[in-house]
């Protein structure tokens, strides 16, 4: 598949690079499930997002999702591809100048900055990226970790209110809120937080297990609930004492305030179990 990409590339004019991201570029371990990663750098990018039929030189194609990758406040058109036989690619279209400006020095998307194969460059213009770039990694203002609280609490209420009313539909959509954007990010900043902000990781979790801490996992177990209300009552709670000692954690290590909100959230959840 990597062969038929290059050979594309090479046979079309308006291309003038090719490179593969993901982790099939970050020498890491891959097996036969791994994505294939493609950034396609063209001076004409209309031509392959007006037909899609381009595509069917690589294999019968399953499931085309027409989407985009935001950088610096604008978009790039993206093609995500299930290809007969299971084989994913996701094509992603930048300007050729865009990648001429990273060639000199400007900040790359963090698909880069965390490795990558360059496959295809007709015209040199990748001969200055950084050979071993590394994710960028920031530490969170004040706001923003402000911010994750409020939100955090913020569906911690809802979960509890529908949990009342044993609406466990809206309980479990607003319990992966919680989980997946707010706990999650959290969790990130405190790992981060212990490394001196010199890691970063795969967007929504991935690969998780390899790099949380064994206290951090040993919790995580317990945040997965059944459509059941005792269980999600205890996956909500597990939920709650893992943010509260990761937020508090992280505070300290990075100097933040820490919002007095958890006693009176946690109050008036547990209300609501009838065990205030």
């Amino acid at each position: 598949m990597q062969q038929q990409f290059i050979d594309w590339a090479h046979n079309h004019p308006s291309i003038k690079a090719l490179i593969l991201v993901g982790s099939r570029a970050q020498q890491k371990e891959v097996d036969e499930l791994s994505d294939y990663d493609v950034c396609v750098f063209a001076d004409s990018i209309p031509s392959f997002i007006e037909d899609d039929q381009w595509l069917d030189q690589f294999g019968k194609i399953w499931v085309c999702v027409h989407g985009h990758k935001e950088w610096e406040g604008k978009s790039f058109p993206t093609r995500l591809v299930i290809f007969d036989g299971g084989i994913k690619v996701d094509f992603s279209f930048w300007p050729t100048d865009l990648l001429k400006r990273w060639n000199q020095g400007a900040p790359m998307p963090d698909d880069l900055m965390a490795g990558f194969n360059i496959l295809v460059d007709k015209e040199k213009l990748t001969q200055n990226l950084p050979k071993h770039p590394k994710p960028l990694t920031s530490k969170p203002t004040q706001q923003m970790f402000d911010t994750v609280i409020q939100e955090f609490w913020f569906e911690a209420y809802h979960v509890a209110k529908y949990l009342k009313r044993n609406d466990l539909w809206s309980v479990q959509f607003r319990m992966g809120l919680l989980r997946d954007h707010f706990l999650l990010k959290m969790i990130e900043w405190n790992e981060q937080a212990h490394h001196e902000w010199t890691i970063g990781f795969h967007p929504n979790g991935k690969n998780l297990q390899s790099w949380v801490c064994p206290e951090t996992r040993e919790v995580i177990q317990h945040i997965f609930a059944h459509f059941d209300r005792n269980d999600c009552w205890s996956a909500l709670m597990h939920a709650i004492e893992l943010f509260r000692r990761i937020s508090a954690e992280t505070a300290i290590m990075s100097g933040f305030t820490l919002l007095e909100l958890d006693q009176t959230m946690t109050e008036y959840i547990l209300s609501h179990q009838g065990l205030s």
